[in-house]
């Protein structure tokens, strides 16, 4: 589309009133746009014609190397006017007012007519022929009848004017294939009139000027819907040039607006291009598309126009902008996997080079696991590990490589002892190849390491850890950022293990480390910073939290843009921190805007999308909304059963929060299914020894004492208590819940001593391991103080709803359903003493 600078200020306030079908083009809309299109035959020829010199004739250009003028920029095209006596050349810019010498080489360079842009070729071909025909203004007024079509025939192009000519050429020849000399495509450089579109407002009718501008603003939307087909050209597979100009997103947004479906082409060798970068580092390209894709950063000439392009997006296509970005997202996440198949096949036709087709297996692989398609992700690895055993043996480096890939596949499963065996097996290669205390074997042992922490083999994890940290520390230096990756996962676990005081001293050194390395504004200090947040949080120091999450959030919108996966984590975390503290609408405020950007940067089935759906509902049902909690608990399980398959710890998850909605009803039978298959699921995947066991068997208790079971209920607890004290030691927050659920029991049984011993314990545990002030020690004191009012002991009874109600004031929001509850409690000891 025309560069902002032609149009005019007042084109920011025009209604987006919806014209009528037949009224699409005005007459006087048709003296700047003709809706029929131009055949690509035709477009080819003059490809040729300016590749040869035949068109635009004698016209030379040349490129600036550098800023020459406020005006003149680096990479500004310059049409040479004439050589100068110094050997200096005379140019012109189109948007600049006067001539600006230059000398090439060092100021400027040739550029090739393989190199002109679209823009090239409409100014100093399509301008150049119509502005010598005032009666013939479009450049379909100068070609025969059978290159033009009907009007609204054929295929609707959008593309940036930036883009090379020869290369939108070839990929509409690629596009429409053996079609290609039959195909119409409708350009706004060919089917538009230039000389009034580049035109300032000052030389024009205001009936044009107003013609032109209703056009732009709805007019071509509707066009666009009247098309039988849409394509918009990307240049580049990692900086497309239309998603970085608004006013190419303006017609993305025409197609999706008017329910017409597009495809994207790319440029020639983008494919190869894409390939190479997927060989180089696979993990680097979710990156890549999350930082150069997001069009809301897309740039204008003029900033009025931005702005109404801005609000026409968030007020007329639903969902906005996250509908545009998700749209053409998935458009590129399919071409990327295309194009990585496409090469395993063109490999494994080739019948050369095996380890080429290995690497170009392992990497699709990897990308394939990134999208969740675990199954063909393991076919591609597994084909790939075949390859290089048979070409380089069973105990190769690169087989090792292969084998710790395919492992992550089977952790990211939940398949745990499967992912152990291969990076054990790997390990066992690495080793013998290249001695115990290579880097390579840490990141074995780092990996090893992971899976027995989700395991919740803690002890065993920590062995692994801190072998993988000496041998980093020895190979690689005190101060190395693998070193400090090594140091936050040794920090994971004892936070697991609420060893909170070692967990922050690990992070705090991790931190200093990657300070160090990196500055202070690095995602990584963000994601550091993020964890000690969490620290925090469990500690019950929210608002120390909030402030480390949002120092977090700064630094990540700073670094990776406001709309970053990463910064969608952020917001979940601060979300959480609002729910802790009966904020509920704030938590749900942050937890959309998370749900958002997972969406847009993922689609709406990613595991990411499906937790923060769970946490969505979650909030709704401590607000008692349960039926929307239920709505979005099912969404969620449908979404990670979809991609993670039916028995994955996650799924447990969920079908968790599903059983806590139906137990809040009453609905305890519905809420014992769920929790038993639950159970079921995390014993198959985790084991029966496993926290998450427990904390499954604590739930199904309560449900037990719920119904007057309480023998039932108490052996659960007892099971639960045993395998938190195994997996988490003694003195484990865990454990004191378990402690407390179980001195509940008691009080309701009238046990009133044993309940309070249960309690006693239960409170040591928690104040030593969260600190004297956190809210669930004010729980015990509250639940304490229950037993005593029951034995008529009131004076103690005030004495711990006081001290509870204190600490509670101090961590939560005065109208957070705990503090009213303690506030009612007191209140309740009065009248009784009264």
């Amino acid at each position: 589309m025309p560069k902002g600078k032609s149009l005019r200020a007042s084109l920011s306030r025009l209604s987006f009133t919806r014209k009528k079908d037949e009224e699409i083009l005005s007459k006087e809309a048709r003296k700047i746009i003709d809706p029929r299109s131009i055949s690509l035959r035709a477009i080819k020829e003059l490809r040729d014609e300016v590749l040869s010199g035949e068109a635009a004739q004698g016209v030379e250009l040349y490129v600036a190397k550098r800023d020459l003028s406020d005006k003149v920029q680096e990479g500004a095209t310059i049409q040479v006017l004439r050589t100068k006596p110094d050997g200096k050349l005379q140019g012109f810019v189109p948007y600049v007012g006067r001539p600006i010498t230059f000398e090439p080489g060092e100021d400027a360079d040739r550029k090739l007519r393989q190199d002109w842009s679209t823009e090239d070729v409409a100014e100093y071909v399509v301008l150049a022929l119509t502005n010598k025909s005032p009666q013939a203004q479009f450049y379909l007024d100068h070609i025969n009848e059978e290159d033009i079509s009907p009007d609204f025939q054929g295929t609707f192009v959008s593309q940036a004017r930036k883009c090379r000519f020869q290369d939108l050429v070839a990929a509409l020849e690629d596009h429409f294939g053996q079609d290609a000399d039959a195909a119409f495509v409708w350009l706004d450089l060919f089917c538009a009139n230039q000389p009034l579109l580049t035109s300032v407002d000052e030389a024009l009718s205001p009936d044009v000027i107003l013609a032109r501008n209703q056009y732009l603003t709805h007019g071509l939307h509707r066009a666009i819907g009247r098309f039988g087909s849409a394509v918009i050209f990307f240049d580049r597979w990692d900086v497309p040039a239309p998603l970085q100009r608004a006013w190419c997103v303006w017609e993305i947004m025409g197609a999706i607006a008017q329910a017409q479906s597009f495809q994207v082409v790319f440029a020639p060798g983008q494919e190869q291009a894409f390939i190479e970068a997927l060989l180089e580092d696979v993990d680097e390209l979710a990156k890549i598309l999350a930082d150069n894709n997001n069009m809301r950063n897309a740039k204008c000439w003029k900033d009025e126009d931005k702005k109404m392009i801005d609000k026409a997006v968030e007020t007329t296509v639903d969902g906005g902008y996250v509908t545009l970005i998700k749209e053409v997202n998935q458009r590129l996440h399919a071409w990327r996997l295309q194009m990585a198949r496409d090469a395993v096949s063109e490999a494994r036709n080739g019948g050369g080079d095996p380890g080429k087709l290995a690497d170009i297996l392992r990497c699709t692989g990897v990308l394939l696991s990134d999208q969740s398609n675990y199954d063909e992700a393991l076919q591609m690895l597994e084909e790939a590990l075949s390859i290089r055993k048979k070409s380089l043996s069973d105990r190769h480096p690169n087989v090792a490589t292969i084998l710790n890939s395919i492992a992550n596949v089977y952790a990211d499963q939940g398949r745990y002892e499967e992912a152990l065996a291969y990076h054990e097996e790997s390990l066992s290669i690495r080793k013998e190849c290249l001695g115990d205390r290579h880097p390579d074997v840490a990141s074995t042992l780092n990996n090893i390491a992971l899976v027995y922490d989700s395991q919740g083999r803690y002890e065993e994890a920590l062995a692994n850890y801190e072998e993988a940290l000496s041998i980093r520390r020895e190979s690689l230096g005190e101060r190395h950022p693998d070193v400090a990756g090594t140091l936050g996962n040794i920090a994971g676990v004892y936070y697991s293990q609420g060893r909170y005081e070692e967990t922050l001293a690990y992070y705090e050194e991790a931190l200093s480390i990657r300070k160090e390395t990196f500055g202070d504004r690095h995602p990584d200090v963000a994601n550091t910073l993020n964890k000690i947040a969490n620290v925090c949080f469990s500690q019950g120091r929210y608002e120390e939290g909030l402030a480390y999450y949002e120092e977090a959030l700064t630094i990540k919108k700073e670094s990776l843009g406001d709309w970053h996966p990463s910064v969608a984590g952020t917001l979940n975390n601060i979300a959480t921190v609002y729910e802790a503290q009966g904020r509920y609408e704030e938590a749900l405020a942050y937890y959309e805007e998370a749900l958002t950007m997972f969406k847009e940067c993922f689609g709406d089935r990613h595991p990411d999308v499906a937790s923060t759906f769970n946490n969505i509902a979650v909030v709704y049902k401590k607000q008692g909304r349960y039926e929307e909690a239920l709505a979005y608990s099912e969404v969620a399980l449908s979404i990670k059963k979809e991609s993670l398959g039916d028995r994955h710890s996650s799924v447990a998850s969920t079908l968790n929060n599903i059983a806590g909605v139906y137990y809040s009803q009453g609905r305890y039978e519905e809420a014992l299914a769920y929790y038993e298959e639950a159970l079921s699921i995390l014993k198959n995947s985790l084991g029966d020894r496993h926290p998450h066991v427990a904390g499954m068997l604590n739930n199904i208790a309560v449900v037990y004492i719920a119904q007057g079971r309480y023998e039932e209920g108490l052996a659960y607890y007892e099971e639960a208590l045993t395998i938190f004290k195994e997996c988490l030691g003694d003195r484990h927050p865990s454990v004191a819940q378990t402690l407390n659920n179980i001195a509940v029991v008691y009080k309701e049984q009238g046990r009133y001593e044993e309940a309070l011993a249960y309690y006693e314990d239960a409170l040591s545990i928690r104040k030593e391991s969260l600190g004297e002030r956190h809210p669930d020690v004010a729980a015990t004191l509250g639940n304490i103080a229950g037993v005593y009012y029951s034995q008529g002991r009131y004076e103690e009874t005030l004495a711990y709803y006081e001290e509870a109600l204190s600490i509670l004031k101090e961590s939560l929001d005065d109208r957070h359903p705990y503090v009213s509850r303690t506030q009612r409690n007191i209140e309740r000891v009065h009248r009784t003493i009264r």
